[in-house]
């Protein structure tokens, strides 16, 4: 649906002589600059879908609206056993997906959630994947201290390779040398 904040006019009927045809002036309400964005990115947006785990719902809401989409329905649950479950409920084939989920505490259960809903999207044929890191886990672990440890902020990052993850867009960094 386009807004526009043009005028137009429309041809009516008078209800006391079907046969006289007037016109009849009809004006869209205005509409704010950021709801003006807001459809531009919405028009625009074309194939874009954005997910979130539950690392920070909060966040990728607030992103969403931002962008001016709804954020993407899925389910990411656990089993009694603690297992992560996840589930997308839309469809993303040929999309581009943007994934919020931060590695924050409880790292492990975050960087899960993360992998699973990567897997989905990508079994579900997804265009390109993108996930949006705010907080990357296992990011001080980034060089050999001393013998037999592992540098697990590369582990991590192969991981979300592994994954099929196309882009990824962090923030704060512990060093240069992740990236």
């Amino acid at each position: 649906m386009s807004i526009s904040t043009s005028s137009c006019s429309i041809a009516s009927c008078d209800a006391k002589d079907p046969n006289k045809f007037g016109t009849k002036e009809i004006v869209e309400p205005e509409v704010s600059k950021e709801q003006q964005r807001a459809n531009k990115a919405r028009k625009s947006n074309g194939g874009m879908k954005v997910f979130s785990g539950n690392g920070n719902m909060a966040l990728a809401s607030e992103i969403s609206k931002m962008l001016g989409l709804n954020l993407g329905k899925a389910t990411v649950g656990r089993f009694n056993d603690g297992e992560c479950n996840v589930m997308v409920h839309e469809n993303v084939r040929g999309k581009d997906v943007y994934v919020i989920q931060p590695t924050c505490p409880p790292v492990n259960e975050n960087l899960m959630e993360l992998l699973l809903m990567v897997s989905t999207l990508r079994r579900a044929s997804a265009r390109r994947i993108t996930v949006v890191l705010p907080y990357y886990g296992y990011a001080r672990q980034d060089r050999k201290m001393q013998a037999r440890v592992p540098i697990s902020a590369a582990d991590v990052a192969r991981l979300l390779e592994a994954m099929g993850i196309d882009r990824v867009v962090a923030v704060d960094l512990h060093c240069g040398q992740i990236q």
